[in-house]
């Protein structure tokens, strides 16, 4: 038997002589129970001796409810008990022992290793040891419903196709985000397509639809976008964008590091609105949500956290993505039961000669492989709020100067003034680039320029990115990019002087330490700092922290509307944070308007508030107070 040893460990137990103050000795005998099983829905019932089928009675491992229990979203679930279990299981009255177990969905096995070992007293036996973990109950299960009833039932495959055009022109715009921590994906076949993905993929394709829904060609009649779509069809898609944030927010929510024990059955609340959403839009061509167990598993989230602690403890993502490789092995094999095993560690031993022996050609490609994986880790190991003003690694350097003869500002990508063709015939002059275009020079010529003394011979160099801590802040590329990054600058308001964040795009960055600006504007641009050309934006969009009611992911805002020029010059030392803003894409060919854009609200807001009440996970007592606040 697989579990023998830790059963014969369990009887014999850590026998440990302990000294006391006093000198004595006490003999202890130190016992490690059962406490845990991290599984899916289909190992818990097999571990728990339970029907697998459609057939079942009892829809749930740790309750007692029936498949007509599913859909109901005030149902109180009366929780399964070893007790309860061990005495139709281990009943002498075999006339009604095969109803009874018939009734309950459990199969007459005695002998279930489970049963035999110790669970320190645990009153609900193994039954009570398998929670709901994230990725089949959340990603594989009730996020792959919502979007299979979307693409499938309530778009039709004009919208779905002009969709799909969209989300490339957004995938495109958010490339030079500073922020990286909202969820992400590949989608080389799309976002419609839910089976060439995988469950966190799923989870970051309700993200990125939910975006979609709130630019302004989400609002016409199949987001053709010259037809305003009808009222009626705006509010479905409303309610279907309302739900797709539910998830987003009860995601995490669901994935904190602690919880506050005195407010987390307040949330029970949320999660009865979102069965009852769920209920009401994922019909599922008529059979609704019913017959799905996952849904029901909602909840027992607070249950289960009360029991055993953060949902992050028992989230088998991790383990699933260590076991992806050798399952593609398992794939390639005849799958006959004898030679299974054999099989697939061929096919293992296969791809790791391969892989050694190409290593070894290609040194290049395996150091930049390690490059990419070393700054992959680094950005997701340290946090927003340790941006570091000294410390910024600058990179795509090129340079500006005033041209007196053509009275204009020039662009180069060295540092001289004579613009002549390379022998491919290109040009070094980045002035025929759109983005670097007459409304940013003439800013460059009368906002800088202007200023310095003798401007014709001055040539200042300037950057196309700056990273600081991992996070990297984009401006406008060198090879012609059309969405340069955005950062969350202090501004201080004229009226109070208080300081509060505002976002910007980035344009580029400056370096004016050798730069000699005229007397009165010295004071204006210090020379010993670097300075970015922004766009800012007009508003600050705001979250009401008062209340747990549902908010937007992200809110409409504008350009800021400056009397002479749509530029401004700031110090980096006004970097505050990084931010996500992307067009309001108004036709499926990509066109929006330049001065609207949709605000993402950051994901988590970091808290350092100690609490002793907390259910945590480690012992980092950090709490977000972003996206899961609001659910």
């Amino acid at each position: 038997m697989i579990l023998e040893s830790f059963k014969d460990s369990q009887d014999v137990g850590l026998v440990w002589n302990l000294e006391y103050e006093l000198g004595e000795f006490h003999t202890i005998q130190f016992v490690f129970p059962l406490c845990l099983c991290i599984v899916d829905m289909k190992g818990g019932k097999q571990l728990c001796s339970m029907y697998d089928s459609a057939q079942s009675r009892r829809s749930c491992i740790s309750c007692f409810c029936t498949p007509e229990d599913l859909a109901n979203s005030h149902k109180v679930c009366k929780p399964v008990t070893a007790d309860i279990m061990n005495d139709v299981i281990f009943s002498t009255n075999e006339e009604n022992k095969k109803d009874d177990l018939r009734a309950i969905s459990q199969h007459p096995n005695e002998e279930n290793a489970f049963f035999n070992l110790s669970t320190g007293g645990w009153p609900y036996g193994i039954w009570g040891l398998c929670p709901t973990e994230v990725l089949h109950q959340f990603y594989e299960g009730i996020v792959s419903y919502a979007l299979e009833e979307f693409f499938v039932f309530v778009l039709t495959p004009k919208s779905t196709k002009n969709m799909e055009r969209i989300m490339k022109h957004i995938f495109y715009a958010v490339r030079n985000q500073s922020d990286k921590e909202y969820p992400s994906g590949t989608f080389s076949m799309g976002v419609s397509k839910l089976s060439k993905m995988k469950g966190i993929e799923k989870h970051a394709a309700l993200f990125y639809v939910a975006i979609f829904l709130s630019t302004s060609v989400a609002k016409t009649k199949y987001f053709g976008g010259e037809q305003a779509a009808s009222t009626s069809e705006i509010k479905k898609l409303k309610n279907w964008r309302h739900l797709f944030e539910k998830f987003l927010y009860y995601h995490d929510w669901l994935m904190q590091i602690s919880f506050k024990r005195s407010e987390i059955e307040t949330v029970q609340s949320s999660i009865i609105e979102l069965h009852k959403l769920c209920k009401k839009l994922i019909l599922r061509n008529g059979l609704g949500i019913s017959k799905v167990p996952k849904f029901h598993e909602m909840f027992h989230i607070i249950r289960d956290i009360l029991r055993h602690g953060p949902a992050l403890i028992t989230d088998t993502c991790v383990s699933e993505g260590h076991h992806h490789y050798k399952k593609l092995n398992a794939q390639r094999t005849q799958k006959r039961i004898l030679e299974f095993a054999a099989q697939t560690g061929n096919r293992l031993f296969e791809d790791f000669v391969v892989e050694d022996t190409w290593n070894h050609i290609n040194t290049f490609s395996d150091s930049l492989f390690l490059k990419q994986t070393t700054n992959k880790q680094l950005r997701h190991s340290v946090s927003h709020r340790m941006i570091d003003k000294s410390r910024f690694t600058r990179g795509g350097k090129y340079f500006t100067f005033f041209d007196k003869e053509s009275e204009t500002v020039l662009f180069s990508l060295m540092e001289r003034r004579d613009m002549k063709e390379q022998h491919d015939g290109s040009c070094t002059n980045l002035s025929t680039y759109k983005d670097f275009n007459s409304n940013l020079r003439g800013f460059l010529k009368e906002g800088i320029f202007g200023l310095i003394k003798n401007p014709d011979q001055h040539i200042i160099p300037c950057y196309a990115s700056l990273a600081n801590k991992g996070i990297v802040f984009k401006g406008l590329s060198r090879k012609q990019s059309e969405h340069p990054g955005w950062a969350l600058f202090q501004w201080i308001d004229p009226n109070t002087s208080a300081t509060y964040p505002c976002p910007g795009k980035i344009i580029m960055f400056m370096d004016f330490q050798k730069v000699e600006f005229k007397s009165a504007y010295k004071d204006l641009y210090p020379c010993d700092e670097l300075h970015v050309i922004i766009q800012s934006l007009q508003r600050i969009p705001s979250q009401d922290l008062s209340s747990r009611l549902h908010k937007s992911i992200c809110s409409g805002v504008t350009l800021e509307s400056l009397q002479d020029f749509d530029y401004r010059c700031v110090s980096i030392k006004t970097i505050y944070d990084s931010a996500f803003v992307v067009p309001d894409f108004n036709s499926p060919l990509g066109t929006f308007d330049r001065r609207k854009y949709l605000y993402i609200f950051p994901r988590g807001l970091v808290s350092d508030k100690k609490d002793n009440t907390e259910i945590s996970s480690s012992t980092s007592t950090n709490t977000s107070n972003g996206w899961s606040y609001y659910f």
